[in-house]
């Protein structure tokens, strides 16, 4: 009995340094996260993080003949907006990763700690609808 504590134990403090060493790996890939977008025309592109924060925006000497004040803001925020979409897509592909992986990983521990009587069993459900019960 007290072995199969012990067992159990291990197991968990070996699940648990596993998921912090992933936590740590996707905190490192995500601060490695950096999408640089430019415009159509060339005249504006924006670095942005993997939090959406604005690291770089270098606008192009043409860009301020070619485009009127207000057309060249736009340009700078629909960029930005791009850029922070590309970011914000790359976090989501690291963390859905780290996710999928945990989560079958999970399920497969639980599985196998429940033991055989106490495996997923269909459960056949009765519905109600439209029995007339009004």
């Amino acid at each position: 009995m007290v072995t199969d504590h012990q067992a159990s134990v291990e197991r968990l403090l070996g699940e648990y340094r596993r998921s912090r060493e992933q936590l740590g790996e996707v905190h490192r890939r995500l601060a490695e996260i950096s999408e640089t977008v430019t415009s159509a025309d060339s005249s504006v592109s924006v670095t942005v993080g993997h939090r959406g924060i604005v690291h770089r925006v270098a606008i192009a000497d043409h860009a301020y003949r070619r485009h009127r004040p207000a057309e060249l803001a736009a340009l700078v925020q629909h960029t930005i907006q791009a850029a922070s979409a590309a970011a914000a897509s790359a976090a989501a592909g690291v963390v859905s990763t780290v996710l999928t992986a945990t989560d079958e990983a999970s399920q497969a521990s639980q599985t196998q700690a429940a033991g055989p009587s106490m495996q997923r069993r269909h459960v056949q459900s009765t519905v109600f609808e439209n029995q007339g019960w009004r």
